[in-house]
Parts: structure tokens; sequence; C-alpha cells
């Protein structure tokens, strides 16, 4: 861990003459009217003038919580944004919920979850509610939550008043405690500490100078959940970035840093360190347009666009590794390689920042033509970049390190998860 863990610059107050007032033309979509009206539970939503309320309603929140802090997103009405569920992420965290045993579905936390909107949006496609909680420092936050949904006595989901910088950091991989409290009665974030498969920031990181973010980067990482077998962790979420990374000239005179594609890259490469397998997707520039009161675009971060990220962390791969310091260090792995400078660029989490217009391909071993990749390939197997082109190769499991064998095997067992692939001649390395 870097000696720049604790480094925190926390938020202050904008000056009252820089925050803009409020703008009450609310526009809201189908698919957020059709939320709300389930959602809201103490409303008939076969009132006629049930979309006249939920109007009021979030017209009424709006103001108690921008008198609390005047964030800009409140005021464009994202406390009732489904930004969670316009993820690409969202498609794949929803289907292994739906898809786990009772019980058994991974936790997920949404940091900084503001009114819980995405929770309750979550739950209701059908994730299971015993299976996310919600935190957020400002406490009025979440009692407006449940103002505004009416579900103060009847919300299945946790939410957790809690400041990030609280949780104390950690070494990684994280250790989940012996005795872990259940959701219910969970009092601060330590106590989640490596139990949470999927980690969704929503508006948070930009909020904060460079160093804060790397910071708060640290103490996220010590929540994952990073066992054998359970599948890769996932931290996801959206970050006002810039093209070139630097400080962001923010309307409101707050102290905030944008991050380029590139340099968030790096900042988790730093956090999670050179040995453990992850990549870092990015679409940029993805914007989202603000109206101001009079109707013209107001973005509160000059010169900035709205960046949509995920970073996925490899769970077999540390077990691969551990193995592998175990019997000869990294040898084995660099043994099935062509050559060692090109593992070493595909160990870097910085190789493996792609725009969602990038198109991934792999090249089939035995012919020249070249086969677009399937999307969720690569979170779970290694790529293994050989000069322009890319020679699919799994990790070596334990015993083939132990033994130096070559990766038949595991070329193998990429072709039984992926039966799609095996029209390619797919070849170990060698």
């Amino acid at each position: 861990m870097s000696a720049n863990e604790d480094y925190i610059l926390r938020e202050r107050r904008p000056v009252e003459t820089l925050v803009p007032a409020l703008d009450g033309s609310l526009e809201l979509s189908e698919k957020q009217i059709k939320f709300l009206l389930l959602a809201i539970r103490d409303m008939n939503p076969e009132a006629v003038d049930s979309e006249a309320e939920i109007r009021r309603r979030i017209l009424e929140v709006q103001s108690k919580a921008y008198q609390t802090y005047p964030y800009p997103c409140i005021r464009a009405f994202q406390h009732v944004a489904l930004f969670m569920s316009e993820h690409d992420v969202f498609a794949h965290v929803l289907k292994v919920g739906q898809s786990a045993a009772q019980g058994n579905a991974p936790l997920l936390l949404d940091i900084g979850c503001c009114m819980g909107t995405d929770l309750r949006y979550l739950v209701q496609s059908g994730y299971p509610s015993d299976s996310v909680i919600g935190c957020d420092v400002r406490r009025d936050f979440i009692d407006l939550g449940y103002e505004l949904y009416g579900d103060r006595d009847t919300c299945p989901i946790p939410f957790l008043p809690a400041d990030i910088f609280d949780l104390l950091p950690r070494s990684f991989p994280p250790q989940a405690d012996e005795v872990c409290p259940s959701l219910k009665d969970v009092q601060c974030l330590n106590e989640l500490r490596g139990r949470v498969k999927y980690v969704y920031a929503g508006a948070l990181f930009h909020l904060f100078d460079e160093g804060t973010q790397e910071t708060i980067a640290r103490r996220l990482v010590t929540l994952l959940d990073v066992t054998e077998g359970s599948g890769p962790a996932v931290l996801f979420g959206r970050s006002v970035a810039k093209a070139e990374e630097g400080v962001i000239d923010d309307a409101m005179g707050r102290t905030r840093y944008g991050h380029s594609p590139t340099s968030w890259a790096k900042l988790w490469t730093r956090v999670l360190g050179d040995e453990v397998r992850v990549r870092v997707d990015t679409e940029f520039p993805r914007v989202e347009q603000v109206r101001d009161w009079k109707g013209w675009v107001w973005n509160p971060g000059r010169g900035t666009d709205m960046m949509w990220w995920s970073v996925w962390v490899l769970p077999w791969l540390l077990d691969q590794l551990a193995g592998c310091q175990s019997h000869g260090g990294l040898e084995p792995l660099r043994s099935n390689c062509k050559d060692s400078a090109s593992l070493a660029r595909s160990e870097s989490p910085t190789s493996s920042v792609r725009s969602s217009t990038t198109r991934r391909f792999m090249r089939s071993a035995s012919s020249s033509s070249t086969v677009e990749t399937l999307p969720n390939i690569s979170p779970y197997y290694g790529l293994v970049h050989i000069d322009h082109e890319i020679c699919a190769s799994a990790v070596p499991s334990q015993s083939e390190c132990q033994h130096g064998s070559p990766s038949t095997s595991s070329v193998a067992r990429l072709k039984t998860r992926h039966p799609l692939l095996d029209h390619l001649h797919l070849q170990p390395c060698s």
C-alpha cells in the first residue's frame, strides 16, 4: 500500500453566490414513471393524478436535499435518475443475482447512494433485496428517500449513514471477519470488508481532488470479495472526466479533479499493484446535458464530460499467483508465452483500457483471420498481447504452475466455458 492512502481533502460547501437556483422543469422518462408508480408505496397507482403526485414529491425532496448540500446532481433531478441500470455492467450484475441460489446472491454496495433510487430499481428488477446495501455520508438524503418513496417501515433494503473515510485502510486482497453481522445490523463500512462483490459509485470520485480519489479507491478495494471460485469483483460507476487529466474548472468554486481514461487506469494500477489481474473499461466522452434555469446547457465542471467506467478484479488469478509464488514465482506463467515482455504488458491494467467503441479482437492461432471476441471473455481469462495480435491464453492452474506443464488444459477449459469459441483453432502459447 502506498503512503498516499491517508491523504484526505474533504468536501467544502460552495460559496452561496455561486450556487444556481433550482429549476422546477422536471422531465421524466416512461421508464422512470413506470418505476416510480411501483416504487412509491403509499400512493394509489390507479389515481388520476398519480403522475402529478410523483412530481410534487420529487420537487419537495429536491428542495430539502438542495438545502442540505447544493449538489448539481440534485438540481438536475438525478436523485430519481436510473443511471445504474444504464451502465454496461448492470445486465451482468442482475443476471448473476437472479441466477444465484436463494440467500447466496453476491453482495452489492451502492456507495454514495443518495436517496436510494438505483438500489430500489435494482431490487424491483429482480436482484435479491437481502444482498444489497446502500451507504451515504448524509443521513438526510437517506431519510428523504424514505419520504419520497413512502417506505420507511417497509423498504427491504438496508441503508447505512457512514463516511468512506472512516473505513480503515488495509492491504489487498482483504480478508472478511470471521464473524460478520447481517446487513440489517451493519453499523459501519468496516464490517463489510471482504464481503462485497459489486461496488457501484455513481457520482462519488469526481467530488474530490486527485489524492483523495486515490484514498477512496484504496478503501473501496478493501471491501471486495475476491475469494476463490466467486467470480470477478467489479467496481463500476460514472465520473466527471477530462480528455487530459487535470484540475476541474468548477463553476461553484469547488476543489475537484478530472481523470482521463488513461490516468484512471493508472490509479487502479497503483491501488491494486502490478501482480493483480484487473481490467479497466471506460466509455468517454458520454455527454449528459444539465439544463440551467435559463434553458441553457450548464456543466458545473467546465471542459469536462461524463466517463462511465468499470474495474474488474479477477479472484482466480489471485489464487493462481499465490500458487505460482509458492512454486517458483511467475516463471511457469511466462514459460507459456512467446515473450515475457508481452506478458508484462498484459499484466498491467493500463494495457486493458478500452473505450466502449473500441472493438476487441482475438486472432486464431492457425489462420490469419481476425475474429471478434465475446465481450464477457476478457474479464475471466488472460489475453496475452503479442505484437498486434492477441493469443488466447487461460492462466495455468496451480498444478500446471507446479509442474511447468503446457497450458493445453487451460485452452480446453476456455472452450468448455465458452463453446462458441470452439470453431477457433486456439492453441496454447509456446
